[in-house]
């Protein structure tokens, strides 16, 4: 690719401005470029909101090894924490998941509902 196509793609990839990348030679934009499509965004499924929201489906650039992973949503960087219990790298460990959160949730009910029938007034 030649320099004016690098600042092109960069531009999509980036929030950098077209007068700045001009300012850098193509062998520094080709690497920029290069390390930007390598670290190509993951899809991860988000199981927090299960049982108000349903699994939804992210993009993130974020590096899974940690224990959080971030996302933009609304201008916002919105983050998840801890595999297995807030994010998933496969829809079915979400789905896993949101069927144990809803076992916990109804058996919790159901103490409450007892609470409240044994209630008298």
């Amino acid at each position: 690719m030649n320099k004016f196509e690098l600042v092109a793609e960069l531009l999509k990839l980036t929030k950098f401005s077209e007068a700045m990348l001009m300012e850098y030679s193509a062998e520094e934009l080709e690497k920029t470029y290069n390390q930007l499509k390598n670290s190509a965004s993951n899809k991860y499924w988000i199981s927090k909101y299960a049982l108000t929201q349903g699994i939804f489906e992210i993009e993130s650039n974020s590096d899974p090894s940690e224990k959080l992973i971030s996302h933009r949503l609304n201008g916002m960087t919105v983050s998840y924490y801890e595999e297995g219990k807030e994010w998933h790298k496969t829809k079915e460990e979400a789905i896993a998941r949101a069927k144990d959160l809803k076992i916990k949730k109804i058996a919790n009910m159901k103490k409450q509902i007892a609470k409240l029938e044994k209630m008298e007034f």
